[in-house]
């Protein structure tokens, strides 16, 4: 079930959300205006605490009421979100979000970068900024795009390694070319390699709202395969820096123990 926090921060716009027994409970978190919402501030730069500060109704005719949610920043009052929501009897849709989810999630989506280098972080800022707008198909293309990256990296160290079989690689599907490359690839990837499939599915047989309802599960998964990549990077230059610092201790007490003798 998509949660209150979700609904503010992430679910993309045009995307129904049911009004049923299920989610009763968080429509009722809605709102409650003693809800508070821990989001990044884009005025800020820096994560916050935003309450809601009011909400307008605006009732229609043709059998929906617009729904416009005012969220204060604690960090400076002057700095507000504003949530449009699309209500009838039984269905719920975001169609409008300023600042935008693309404006919300970049500042958290920046680390990757790291790991993405700067055409595949590109590729992967489009896909969050497309299906913010409404765009499921076309999110999924660059999220397909960063996967297949991930693996062409393994793809190239394994490619240096003697007893590599290019050719056997070149006629394997997806599945088994992550299985090949093992434990050249972040665990979670190798585990949950069906990612690959969710995005090619979406790509080519998912409508445009069967993609936008998935793309905040599939996006949470290749950034947890971001995330285990990221912290090896990190691991590996913790321990170069180590190893750099652990050798300058040891010459330099060698030579002390030199200048003695």
């Amino acid at each position: 079930l998509i949660t209150h926090d979700e609904i503010f921060l992430s679910w993309p716009q045009y995307s129904p959300i049911p009004r049923d027994s299920a989610h009763e409970a968080v429509w009722e978190q809605v709102f409650d205006d003693g809800n508070t919402l821990d989001s990044f501030c884009v005025e800020c730069q820096s994560h916050s605490v935003f309450a809601k500060a009011g909400r307008i109704f605006y009732v229609q005719e043709h059998g929906y009421n617009l729904v416009n949610f005012k969220l204060r920043c604690s960090r400076e009052k002057k700095h507000h979100m504003h949530v449009v929501l699309r209500m009838t009897e039984d269905q719920v849709v975001k169609i409008g979000q300023h600042p935008s989810i693309a404006d919300l999630q970049e500042f958290d989506a920046r680390k990757y970068s790291k790991v993405l280098g700067k055409v595949r972080y590109r590729e992967f800022k489009r896909a969050i900024g497309l299906a913010s707008h409404g765009v499921g198909v076309g999110s999924f293309v660059y999220l397909r795009r960063v996967f297949e990256g991930l693996i062409e990296d393994a793809h190239l160290i394994a490619m240096t390694e003697a007893s590599w079989n290019e050719s056997d690689y070149q006629q394997q599907r997806m599945d088994e070319r992550i299985r090949t490359l093992g434990d050249r690839l972040p665990t979670f990837l190798v585990e949950h390699r069906s990612i690959y499939g969710i995005l090619s599915k979406g790509i080519h047989e998912l409508t445009e709202e069967e993609c936008l309802n998935y793309f905040p599960v599939v996006k949470a998964g290749i950034e947890a395969v971001l995330d285990a990549e990221l912290a090896r990077k990190q691991a590996q230059e913790k321990e170069a820096a180590l190893s750099r610092a652990i050798g300058n201790l040891a010459g330099r007490l060698e030579r002390s123990r030199v200048g003695k003798d």
